[in-house]
């Protein structure tokens, strides 16, 4: 599989002389430079209700739709939602290392990006493999995965518990490899690396030589 890695022309001398990367973190993706941050990376924001009309549920089943520190004491309870009155919540995951690339060539994305150089990684599982064994050696890591990101609507309005527990039941590598459709023309191939713990991480400048072997400029 091929990839193309965008950076800018410092951060290319630097991995072109030392094989020095950056593996960023989903939470620090949320907050980074204006231009790549998405606020919901590794979440859903959920809404119920509905703007046509109102809603009522009843009993236990209401604590999978309900914002998830709220607790409904028995199967009498009841509530009603009147048009154009939500409930919010969001779904979040742990955090995770990720490491970002496009499957298209492309200045487009660069100057989107905020960025003005990129290079190509050839085979990018044997890169990934390299990455891995390297990031390894400060933090404990379980696996990695390599995928296609995923474009959606990451503000979602449901009016059924079906709805609402079906999102609920999204695993963590589904969000982790999902992002908001504003930037689908990115083309993104990731990596995940997933730690072994849950533990608090902060991303990693890693110098890693041999990963350069499987990449051109």
């Amino acid at each position: 599989m091929i990839a193309y890695k965008y950076l800018s022309q410092e951060h290319l001398a630097l991995f072109r002389n030392k094989g020095t990367v950056k593996v960023n973190t989903l939470f620090n993706l949320r907050t980074e430079a204006e231009k790549i941050k998405d606020p919901l990376e590794g979440s859903n924001e959920v809404s119920l209700g509905s703007e046509t009309e109102d809603l009522t549920f009843y009993g236990k089943k209401l604590e999978d739709i309900l914002p998830t520190k709220v607790r409904v004491l028995d199967d009498k309870t009841k509530i009603c939602l009147k048009k154009g009155v939500y409930f919010k919540d969001s779904n979040i995951i742990e955090n995770a290392y990720i490491f970002c690339m496009s499957l298209k060539r492309d200045n487009r994305i660069a100057t989107n990006l905020g960025y003005n150089a990129n290079y190509r990684i050839v085979d990018v599982e044997a890169f990934a493999n390299t990455i891995y064994n390297k990031l390894n050696e400060v933090s404990t890591i379980k696996g990695y995965v390599i995928d296609k990101v995923k474009y959606e609507n990451k503000r979602i309005v449901a009016t059924t518990v079906q709805e609402i527990t079906s999102i609920r039941k999204r695993t963590a590598l589904e969000l982790c490899l999902s992002k908001s459709l504003e930037f689908s023309s990115d083309q993104e191939l990731r990596i995940v690396f997933v730690p072994q713990f849950q533990q608090e991480i902060i991303p990693q400048i890693i110098d890693c030589p041999k990963a350069k072997a499987y990449c051109d400029f």
